[in-house]
């Protein structure tokens, strides 16, 4: 009987974090709803050019909602509908819509996908923390800013080492299931941990789209760092499935040191290491080497930053360019290795 109680609660589990995921998208997509738009400025980074004009905002919040009653087919019609949509346009393809995007497919596959969907969160709270702490910006930009959103600037030394710290404990907690208490304790920490960024987001009033997901992460862990059933573990070891992409999710932000993998997806958040671009405009060395990083900014257009990658600096410098402008980019900022800066010239226009 004990064992079938314990399998209820997967199942009510598995629900719950749909409806979680399900909510978080659909009110991010409320507040990112130009994103998901054809325009032209900012201007569409399309992988495939003949998807760059096609409206998907109605179609991701009708998938999102359809989940909650039916969670496959709303899970697996949001999934292509999100791949098609960042085909579209690169710019979406944001942190908070890609891990609320694989909660919600997780959950719609219990207990498999409940498996995936811890991995996925041990992999962001470690990482979000090992980048900062290998960040050559953090200590000094990161936590300032910070410390100076919650009012409390003195407070920076502090901030640059309990926030990593404190991120890389959540994963140490989460992975050590074999002590109960540990997951006991995980269930109240990062909950408190994701409303303090919300509350500290809020204070700043700041980049307003990843408060959903923030809560969403609130709300989720509870519901997956729960005491399990004895069938549970050995129906995700026997998953290759499974293994496979938990594996990828521990591995895959290593990419990020070596450029094969982007910034947002390799869990990179408020480090201040990523690459940063800027247009020097005609004439810029006489006029003392000014340069406007402001001309990529999407953040007060489309409530999402651009994301810090390379091939989306030169995308948009090309469509919006005049010829004798520059584009200056400054490499990624770690401990590892120094900071080198390109330029990229305007052609073709």
């Amino acid at each position: 009987m004990a064992g079938r109680r314990k399998g209820i609660t997967a199942s009510v589990a598995a629900r719950g974090l749909v409806a979680v995921a399900a909510a978080g998208l659909l009110w991010s997509y409320f507040l990112t709803w130009h994103l998901w738009q054809p325009r032209t400025d900012p201007p569409n980074l399309p992988i495939a050019s003949a998807l760059r004009s096609i409206q998907f905002g109605v179609p991701l919040v009708v998938a999102a909602a359809l989940s909650i009653v039916w969670p496959r087919i709303g899970a697996m019609l949001h999934t292509v509908l999100f791949g098609l949509a960042v085909l579209g346009d690169q710019i979406r393809l944001q942190p908070e819509f890609v891990s609320l995007a694989i909660l919600l497919a997780a959950g719609s596959w219990a207990p498999r996908g409940l498996y995936v969907a811890r991995w996925h969160l041990i992999a962001l709270w470690g990482w979000a923390g090992v980048h900062k702490l290998l960040s050559a910006g953090w200590a000094t930009s990161g936590a300032f800013y910070i410390a100076n959103a919650a009012g409390r600037p003195g407070w920076r030394a502090l901030v640059a080492v309990a926030v990593p710290l404190c991120e890389v404990g959540l994963a140490v907690l989460a992975v050590l299931a074999v002590w109960p208490r540990t997951w006991a304790v995980l269930r109240i920490v990062a909950p408190l941990f994701h409303v303090g960024i919300v509350a500290t987001l809020m204070m700043a009033d700041h980049n307003t789209a990843v408060w959903p997901w923030n809560l969403a992460l609130a709300a989720a862990t509870p519901l997956l760092f729960r005491p399990q059933a004895p069938a549970d573990r050995p129906v995700a070891r026997r998953s290759a499935v499974a293994l496979a992409t938990t594996t990828a999710f521990a591995i895959y932000p290593l990419g990020f040191y070596v450029g094969l993998s982007d910034a947002y997806l390799s869990h990179n958040l408020y480090a201040n290491n990523t690459a940063q671009a800027s247009i020097c405009a005609r004439g810029w060395v006489e006029a003392g080497g000014l340069c406007f990083p402001a001309f990529l900014s999407t953040l007060e257009t489309l409530n999402v930053p651009l994301p810090p990658e390379r091939r989306l600096f030169v995308g948009w410098f090309r469509r919006t360019c005049q010829p004798g402008d520059q584009l200056r980019i400054d490499g990624i900022f770690t401990r590892l290795s120094p900071r080198r800066t390109t330029y990229v010239a305007c052609v073709g226009r």
